[in-house]
């Protein structure tokens, strides 16, 4: 533990706003001699790309793409099985350097989407389960104004009636929060995973 005076935590902050390294010098509160320092240093951060993954909506391969982990805070289960979104991947439809800053500024955008998604899929989850649907992709498509989904699941497109529950669920998030969805031309697939709890 280190204690820091006001100024200190001031001028840290400061720090922390401009991305700068920073240095806390330590020792005994009455004591002018410094016993250690503890440093805080920015470092180039590359984030984590996929490799080997495919996508479950069409077994495109996903190779490159930014790969997100989501954390869902509501439970969605019905009739013992449950489904959760664990994972978003990224491509942006140009190359650019600041895909992660992208999708940090918009894990908002990201969390709704997967929410409504869960929702809308929920009371479907023993129909799907029971036709061997374990894991199923959704990947949404921007291009300029445009937004485009598709869903899917082993290479093939969830029927139509699945469907329809998505565009009720999503068509509203997208639509409403205009604001927050990313500017750029990408493809975003969120991946959901079925599960069935063993009492």
């Amino acid at each position: 533990m280190v204690q820091i005076p006001p100024e200190t935590m001031e001028a840290l902050r400061q720090a922390f706003r401009d991305q700068a390294d920073f240095q806390i010098a330590c020792g005994k509160a009455d004591s002018e001699q410094v016993r250690e320092n503890v440093n805080i240093r920015w470092v180039k951060w590359t984030a984590p790309n996929s490799t080997g993954m495919v996508s479950p909506v069409d077994g495109k391969s996903l190779d490159g793409a930014l790969n997100v982990r989501l954390q869902q805070d509501t439970e969605f289960e019905t009739d013992g099985k449950t489904i959760k979104c664990t994972e978003v991947f990224c491509q942006l439809k140009s190359p650019s350097d600041f895909l992660p800053t992208v999708l940090t500024s918009h894990s908002h955008f990201l969390a709704e989407i997967a929410t409504a998604s869960c929702t809308a899929l929920c009371p479907h989850l023993s129909i799907l389960k029971t036709s061997g649907i374990n894991s199923l992709g959704l990947r949404i498509s921007m291009i300029a104004d445009t937004v485009e989904y598709q869903a899917g699941s082993g290479g093939c497109f969830l029927p139509q009636r699945y469907m329809n529950e998505l565009d009720c669920a999503l068509i509203p998030v997208i639509h409403g929060g205009n604001s927050s969805i990313p500017q750029q031309s990408m493809d975003l697939e969120f991946i959901f995973y079925i599960t069935e709890l063993l009492c």
